[in-house]
């Protein structure tokens, strides 16, 4: 099967004509947290027979015929599958619950977190810029040992980027173990999957 049949099975699964310059199909791989938040927002389920030619790498089909398995730098072998939609809202609104009233971390990022670092037993005192960076580590870090964060999406990525660089220069100036710590923490979720949307 050519790309082009498998573009267009796809869009015939999603309901839409492949040569329709009206609309644009997308599809994410998804598995655990937010394959059931796919679910929620009605994303359509794609056969895992399409999953090669998407992925471009080799999977291991399951017998139900949507999930699949591959393995993944850091992660080993993980049981995925991939969602389309003919809409990218229905990616934004995954995304938006995701970050928001999943794992919290839009809150923390509007500055509306009670200050975590403050309150706990540590007895430094940070600057505030410093002080967000710890609490978000923290928060995301919270989500992910409760399993509720299996995944980043892209704001958490550049997030976490930034943040990293910047503790780790306050580290260097003023060194203390909650910091040290956080940049650990932070290193390890940077090694997460990637949640990304590509077009079909």
């Amino acid at each position: 099967m050519n790309l082009q049949n498998v573009k267009e099975a796809l869009y015939a699964i999603l309901g839409k004509d492949a040569n329709d310059e009206g609309g644009v199909c997308y599809w994410v791989e998804a598995s655990d947290i937010i394959e059931h938040l796919m679910a929620k927002f009605k994303a359509n389920p794609i056969p895992n027979i399409y999953a090669e030619y998407l992925l471009k790498q080799q999977v291991v089909l399951d017998n139900d015929g949507v999930h699949y398995t591959r393995c993944l730098e850091y992660r080993g072998i993980c049981r995925k599958m991939i969602f389309g939609f003919t809409n990218k809202e229905f990616y934004n609104q995954t995304v938006n619950w995701y970050e928001d009233e999943y794992t919290q971390f839009k809150t923390a990022m509007n500055n509306k977190i009670l200050n975590i670092v403050k309150d706990s037993s540590y007895p430094y005192d940070y600057p505030a810029d410093i002080t967000q960076d710890l609490d978000i580590v923290i928060v995301l870090i919270d989500a992910y040992q409760y399993d509720m964060l299996d995944c980043l999406t892209t704001n958490m990525y550049d997030y976490l980027v930034a943040a990293k660089t910047e503790l780790e220069e306050y580290q260097r100036k003023k060194p203390n173990p909650q910091v040290e710590n956080c940049i650990d923490f932070a290193e390890l979720m940077l090694e997460l999957p990637k949640l990304e949307c590509f077009e079909i």
